[in-house]
């Protein structure tokens, strides 16, 4: 009889085992948690309820019942029973009794087995999984957020290797379930919040075939700062090649330049700077490009202008400002930008003052005005039909949602059909043309934080403005200094999307390679800087004495380059650039033929002077060719600038083409 009551107890415990573990698997691990205690908290309840009625009635002693129904509820969970000690108790005598006691049992067991399966699995999962990414690229994400735990949890569906989440447990206890659910590992020791060698080499990251890509995501930027340059020194101490590392950083983006990697200083291979709330303006931009708003004519000139509205001038909307001026400036167009907010004067003082030359080279007007005055809507009135792109960026996101609403409904009531556009430190809003629902877009994700296709792109523009030297395109790139990529990214941003909406024919006039222009991309007006050759002080890609210019551009060719020497500047304007003072130029000019002279050689840019954020090709497009002639007779080297905007807008087309056939071969 002994043996089969174990026989039935060893079933029993271990159907329940069973149970649990196939619950625990089935489910996340947030709703499995939230069950267990669910269940241990109703056989607790039903426990108290049977075992202090049972020793009620058979213990006359209230203490000693109280005693014994607490002791037999605890060993409940362990899977004992005192059935015996209180049988005599009436209701324990019929069967529906009997009945519920033992599921009250059955209850305590599950939850006990289901605890002690959730500690013990997840500690096995953990285990293996760090045995998994030992052998495997790693991407390590410091910061625990929503948007964070939101992007890895996209980056894991992506990628192949292991994802670590670092940052402290207080922070990241709401997430740990989401974390083990998407197959991440939870890092919070503070060997790893602060990036030292041991936390590298715990997860397999040395200097082997494995790439590591960090991701700096936490709410405050100095602390990505800090995270990401003792990341940069434990990855240097492990001996991990600059090449198989990258880096996003949550950061304003010239602070990121200081992380690539040189000749003088260890860094990451890739950089990537942004913060929200240049990510979530540069998404705005991406995917509604200003320049699909206009049209064209045969020429290729737009034939209305640009004016768009922002509401708002927060940090975010100050981002989506130097977004539109760097991408809406299409020959033909005249940019004019309309700010609307009912406290300019008490958050616009910085950006002013860093960035007066934009406010001396570009149209811009400030309204204060309330987003929900008449004031305001008397001006939509007024506007409507020349209005061509509308952004609401408040600060306060339902706020903005409402606006929205009310301005596009204003707007199309009026015929207009400009996008109405919320962008917010957490992405972008909008309502969806065809469905026509509340679309909400965040930043954070592998699209957007990890576009391979638009870093294959500038890679590839890159590579054509260095041809002729000898290297690949991954030697060329890895040579590029910070701002040189943002260049190169900024330009195959913008043409990309500009050289779909040019006439057909233009378009077809652009990818003929029978009207190659037989120059070479440099750096100048044209879209992004090439290395300089130390020896002339000209592009290592435009060979000293050739002549691009041997013949006439068409109309649409001639649009398509001014337009991209249009945008080149605005790029640097927003960068700080300023035009080359003729004094400058002068003294610049001097010390040159002076190094010359004496050395036989000179490694100074005459025209770009980068200390001071001075560049001698900030200047209309006429006045081109007397900057090539005059720097002609200084280096010997001829460069002819229009065509060199040219030629970036043909590389583009055809870098495009080679990436739509191949976009993984860019190796």
């Amino acid at each position: 009889m002994q043996n089969l009551s174990q026989i039935v107890l060893v079933i029993t415990y271990s159907c329940v085992l069973f149970l649990a573990m196939v619950v625990n698997l089935a489910v996340r691990p947030k709703i499995s948690t939230r069950l267990t205690a669910l269940i241990a908290l109703l056989a607790a309840v039903m426990g108290f309820f049977f075992y202090g009625y049972g020793y009620a009635c058979v213990i006359d002693t209230i203490p000693m019942a109280v005693l014994r129904t607490t002791m037999s509820v605890w060993f409940m969970f362990v899977g004992r029973n005192d059935l015996s000690s209180i049988s005599a108790a009436p209701l324990l005598a019929a069967y529906p009794g009997i009945f519920l006691f033992w599921v009250t049992h059955l209850l305590a067991i599950y939850a006990f087995a289901s605890a002690t399966f959730i500690t013990l699995g997840a500690g096995a999962i953990r285990f293996l999984r760090q045995i998994k990414a030992r052998f495997s690229s790693v991407s390590v994400i410091y910061g625990i957020n929503d948007d964070s735990v939101s992007f890895a949890k996209n980056l894991a569906k992506t990628v192949k290797g292991s994802v670590l989440m670092v940052g402290d447990e207080q922070s990241a206890d709401a997430y740990i379930s989401d974390i083990r659910q998407f197959g991440g590992i939870f890092c919070g020791d503070l060997g790893a919040r602060n990036a030292d060698p041991h936390f590298l080499s715990a997860y397999g990251i040395h200097g082997g075939k494995n790439r590591c890509d960090v991701y700096a995501l936490d709410e405050l930027s100095f602390e990505n700062i800090l995270f990401a340059d003792k990341m940069r020194e434990s990855l240097s101490a492990s001996g991990i090649l600059p090449s198989m590392t990258s880096l996003v950083l949550s950061a304003e983006e010239p602070l990121a330049g200081k992380f690539q990697n040189t000749k003088e200083a260890y860094g990451y291979g890739e950089v990537l700077g942004c913060s929200a709330g240049e990510l979530s303006a540069r998404l705005l931009i991406r995917t509604f490009p200003p320049c699909r708003y206009l049209t064209y004519g045969k020429d290729g000139q737009a034939l209305k202008d640009f004016h768009a509205l922002i509401i708002g001038f927060g940090s975010t909307a100050q981002n989506v400002l130097c977004q539109l001026i760097m991408n809406a400036q299409i020959e033909g167009a005249a940019f004019r930008v309309t700010i609307c907010d009912k406290n300019l004067n008490e958050i616009s003082g910085s950006f002013r003052h860093r960035h007066r030359n934009l406010f001396d080279n570009y149209d811009i007007r400030f309204i204060e005005h309330d987003a929900r005055s008449e004031a305001l809507y008397d001006f939509i009135e007024e506007n409507a039909l020349s209005l061509r792109y509308v952004v609401i960026s408040t600060g306060d996101r339902k706020q903005d949602q409402e606006i929205l609403q009310s301005i596009q409904q204003y707007l199309q009531d009026l015929g207009s059909d400009a996008p109405v556009l919320g962008c917010s430190r957490q992405g972008i809003s909008f309502v969806d043309a065809q469905t026509m629902k509340w679309t909400v877009r965040s930043p954070y994700t592998p699209e957007i934080l990890c576009d391979k296709r638009l870093d294959r792109l500038a890679m590839r523009l890159n590579q054509a403005y260095q041809k002729g030297n000898g290297k690949s395109i991954s030697e060329n790139w890895a040579r590029c200094d910070y701002f040189s990529r943002m260049s190169c990214r900024a330009a195959a941003d913008f043409l990309s999307e500009y050289t779909k909406v040019l006439p057909e024919e233009i378009q077809k006039d652009l990818q003929n390679p029978d009207r190659d222009n037989s120059g070479s991309p440099a750096e100048g007006s044209g879209g992004a800087s090439a290395a300089t050759d130390t020896s002339t002080g000209t592009s290592s890609g435009a060979s000293a004495g050739t002549s691009a210019g041997s013949r006439a551009l068409l109309p649409g060719e001639e649009t398509a380059a001014r337009t991209e020497h249009l945008r080149w500047c605005a790029f640097h304007y927003v960068m700080g650039y300023r035009p080359m003072p003729e004094d400058v130029y002068r003294e610049r000019e001097a010390r040159y033929l002076s190094e010359k002279k004496l050395t036989g050689a000179s490694t100074l840019r005459i025209g770009k002077d980068d200390e001071n954020r001075y560049h001698a090709c900030i200047t209309p497009w006429e006045a081109l060719p007397a900057l090539t002639l005059r720097e002609a007779s200084a280096t010997g080297a001829y460069r002819n600038y229009q065509l060199m905007d040219l030629d970036n807008v043909r590389t583009v087309i055809a870098c495009a083409a080679k990436e739509e056939e191949d976009s993984t071969g860019y190796e």
